[in-house]
């Protein structure tokens, strides 16, 4: 997977020797947007699964959806149709 900009990104978190990582952050929660490639999604779709690897000594609280989540989502723009 590969992280892409969108829109509503407002920060750019960067580390060593990684790829920069687009995010949103509301002061309590950053989002992020990735990108699977063809092959990772038919991997998703023939297995199910998806892995997360954190380079942390600790795990925070994370949420992984294909969309808006039942406890984030980004906020609506007014221009917005």
């Amino acid at each position: 997977m590969k992280p892409i900009r969108f829109e509503d990104a407002n920060v750019n978190l960067v580390g060593y020797d990684v790829e920069d990582l687009p995010a949103y952050f509301d002061g309590k929660m950053f989002i992020t947007r990735w990108h699977t490639s063809l092959r990772e999604r038919l991997s998703i779709l023939l297995f199910g699964n998806v892995w997360l690897g954190l380079l942390s000594a600790i795990h925070p609280p994370i949420a992984i959806t294909g969309g808006c989540g039942a406890n984030f989502c980004l906020p609506e723009r007014p221009d917005a149709p």
